[in-house]
């Protein structure tokens, strides 16, 4: 009985272990199962995953595929056979790892530059953990890695980029600021900061009316209103530094984006110098013209007598006048200095201009002239600085500009007040520093020009407003001459006719030796309000209507605007139309198109003014 008892219990033990074998079996088939799918889940793992052992950081003991091809290794031998302080780009980083890894048994988001097989860096961000067992001791170290060097280098690029532009803005020689849409200081450069007096960290809390004198805030805030618009921001305004100094300034604002939101970005010069210039230049004016009145009064103006050379053909006379402007193209002529040559139209502007440079230095090289009233606004640009192939349609072939022509000349700008406010900016380039591009270029182009400019208006009153620039103005005003109109030098008159009438006689094929006094006695009476182009053109007519040897002029001299006579209303339409229009052409000093060309007086279309002139007869005498 003891034996069957024996036997039963024993089949039920070995069944009950044929149960748990199976069991057990079964639990390592999904052990097994489980860990292919972890290691297939691992491997497949988006981010490089790795396992270092306890007891030996020296080597890595896995890795997924993501991390072996992140180091460009091809098998997980060969990855796991690599030294681990290879892995790392400066061996220091690998001791500060481990050490903290060690230490702390965990490393979180740890940003470190790595080594690639080939020796490239790259930069990975590194999260690493402890594995615990029951007891709390540590089995292993697992953690994962992403691939962060294009952010890093993209990071790195912005530093730069950033970096760069903050030398920029602080090498600049002028004051740089920016504004945020309320006009508060976001940002200025340590030379705002040396003229202002503020620390950097004042900028946020200062404002316009901390800075600006309140007569000058609404001039400043209307130049901003125009940047907003994209159109010149230059305003010339007084800061009150922190010291309480005033300082006048001149700036240029212009508008921009950044995320959405608007700033004004702005340089300002500081124009103390140009300012006391200004004041020293109004003084001197004002002794030059005591100076004057003073020689006049006591008849001592140029008592010794100077002998000039004939330096023109075409300049005629030997009033005070007329020596006086000799005197000063003598002293002006060798030097290099910039003359702006003023007088009314018709005085030979143009022919003092040549007469300085044929006593110059420059005097083999050919005088290269400039009429900015000829063209319209859109060709001078091209006339003066010419452009490159391709700059606009047409412009098959670079061309040179009359300043290129120019270099190592002279070159002549008549009715320079006539040039746009836009070209003038680019003049003054050129004036001050010896710089222009071509149309369409993008090289900085050096000259070396000398500038003779004329005007037949008030430069100064053209400043005031606003249809020259002042800045402009100065740098041309270096060495004014100028020159006097006829009515102001009247005994040059019997020489000019004497010259005219030769000069006229002998392309007209006449011999006229005689000129009535009584002509010239009415000569000097007239105001010649036309000066001498008006007076060539009388002594033409005068000269095609003599006939003998002896000059005749029967017509009526009267300035123009004047009401003419009954016989001048009995004359065809034609012809009364004719002297019309030849009187304003004469007053716009023939200019045709533009606000101040004939066209524009006649309420005529340029074309239909040009068809007129052709139909009768009218053409620019020559001068």
């Amino acid at each position: 009985m003891v034996e069957q008892s024996m036997d039963s219990a024993l089949k039920i033990r070995i069944k009950t272990l044929e149960k748990e074998l199976v069991l057990v079996k079964k639990n390592e088939t999904e052990l097994r199962r489980n860990k292919l799918r972890y290691e297939e889940e691992v491997n497949n793992f988006p981010v490089g995953f790795f396992r270092l052992s306890l007891n030996n950081l020296d080597y890595f003991s896995m890795g997924n595929l993501a991390v072996i091809k992140m180091f460009g290794y091809q098998t997980l031998d060969e990855f796991t056979h690599t030294p681990a302080q290879d892995f790392f780009w400066n061996p220091e980083d690998y001791k500060t790892f481990s050490q903290k890894l060690k230490s702390c048994g965990e490393v979180a988001n740890e940003e470190i530059q790595l080594k690639k097989k080939n020796g490239t860096p790259i930069w990975t961000a590194i999260t690493a953990n402890a594995i615990l067992n029951d007891t709390g001791g540590i089995i292993y170290y697992y953690g994962i890695m992403a691939d962060i060097d294009e952010r890093k280098r993209a990071e790195q690029l912005l530093m730069q980029e950033k970096k760069f532009s903050e030398t920029i803005i602080e090498s600049m020689p002028g004051l740089f600021f920016m504004l945020d849409e309320n006009y508060r200081y976001v940002k200025w450069n340590r030379n705002a900061k040396k003229v202002y007096g503020y620390d950097i960290e004042e900028i946020a809390s200062t404002e316009l009316k901390d800075v600006i004198a309140e007569k000058d805030i609404p001039v400043l805030i209307n130049s901003f209103e125009q940047a907003k618009k994209g159109k010149s921001g230059y305003a010339e305004y007084t800061v009150i530094a922190k010291d309480g100094r005033r300082i006048p300034l001149a700036g240029e604002a212009c508008n921009i984006r950044i995320n959405d939101t608007e700033y004004l970005i702005g340089m300002e010069i500081d124009i103390s110098k140009l300012k006391n210039a200004e004041k020293k230049l109004k003084t001197a004016l004002k002794e030059l013209n005591k100076l004057k009145n003073q020689l006049k009064a006591e008849n001592i103006y140029l008592k010794e007598q100077i002998n000039f050379e004939s330096v023109s053909d075409e300049i005629i006379g030997h009033s005070r006048e007329l020596n006086y402007v000799m005197f000063k193209i003598h002293q002006v002529a060798p030097t290099d200095s910039t003359v702006l040559i003023q007088g009314e139209t018709g005085v030979g502007k143009g022919m003092v201009a040549q007469a300085i440079h044929d006593l110059s230095m420059l005097k083999d090289h050919p005088l290269v002239k400039v009429n900015c009233a000829a063209l319209p606004a859109s060709l001078i640009e091209n006339e003066l600085f010419g452009h490159e192939r391709g700059a606009f349609t047409g412009a098959g072939a670079r061309k040179l500009g009359r300043f290129e022509i120019a270099n190592g000349s002279t070159i002549f700008l008549d009715e320079i007040s006539e040039l746009p406010l836009e070209l003038q900016a680019k003049l003054l380039q050129v004036v001050e520093d010896g710089e222009m591009e071509r149309l369409g270029g993008t090289r900085t182009l050096k000259v070396n020009v000398r500038i003779l400019a004329a005007t037949n208006r008030d430069l100064e009153d053209e400043v005031r407003t606003g249809r020259f620039r002042q800045d402009l103005w100065y740098r041309l005003n270096v060495f004014p001459i100028t020159v006097p109109p006829l009515r102001d030098r009247k005994e040059d008159i019997p020489l000019l006719v004497e010259y005219f009438v030769k000069q006229l006689g002998m392309r007209m094929g006449k011999s006229i030796n005689l000129i009535p006094q009584k002509m010239i006695r009415t000569f000097k009476k007239y105001p010649w309000p036309g000066n001498i182009r008006e007076l060539r053109n009388v002594i033409e007519r005068a000269v095609i209507e003599t006939v003998g040897n002896v000059l005749q002029f029967n017509d009526l001299l009267s300035p123009p605007g004047l009401n003419r006579s009954k016989k001048d209303s009995d004359k065809p339409l034609a012809e009364m139309e004719r002297e019309y229009i030849t009187r304003i052409l004469e007053k716009m000093d023939w200019r045709i198109s533009g606000p101040r060309g004939a066209a524009n007086v006649l309420k005529f279309k340029e074309s239909t003014l040009r068809a007129r002139m052709k139909k009768l007869g009218i053409s620019r005498p020559l001068s």
